[in-house]
């Protein structure tokens, strides 16, 4: 029995007038983290992550981790709030602390842990998918982050 191969089809972004920015092509296949929907400016997104590296090691035991929490939630949100549109949805601290605590602490505490220690090779990069994980909006939604560049 012989199958036919259907053709592709491909979306396009509809733009607003003047909007003249040419983004990247967006891959079609890969990890959630290639597909974005959020504009964050890359100067936030560095700044966020110079503030995590100083406030979180890969040394550090469970509980500096979580004494760091704080200092976590103010530097993602400080990004997270540079895209207009985020802003609403953005979770207070107490918000931050109860996705967290649903999301699994010691599973949380392990991921910004292996952040911090491929930090030095990776850079910024290696804190994206905190920006991306949900702990940060009040209402967990699957919102991924644009780093505009």
């Amino acid at each position: 029995m012989a199958t036919r191969s259907k053709p592709r089809l491909t979306q396009q972004r509809d733009r607003a007038p003047g909007d003249d920015r040419v983004d990247p092509p967006t891959p079609q296949r890969g990890t959630p983290s290639q597909k974005r929907l959020a504009n964050i400016p890359k100067q936030a997104v560095e700044k966020a992550s110079k503030s995590l590296r100083k406030n979180i090691s890969p040394k550090d035991d469970d509980d500096e981790i979580l004494d760091a929490l704080n200092h976590v939630w103010m530097s993602v949100q400080g990004a997270l709030e540079q895209d207009p549109k985020l802003k609403k949805h953005l979770a207070s601290k107490e918000e931050f602390r109860d996705n967290v605590t649903r999301k699994g602490e010691k599973t949380f505490i392990d991921s910004l842990r292996a952040m911090a220690a491929n930090s030095d090779t990776q850079g910024s990069k290696a804190w994206e998918g905190l920006f991306e994980d949900g702990t940060s909006f009040s209402l967990a939604p699957s919102i991924l982050i644009e780093f505009s560049v």
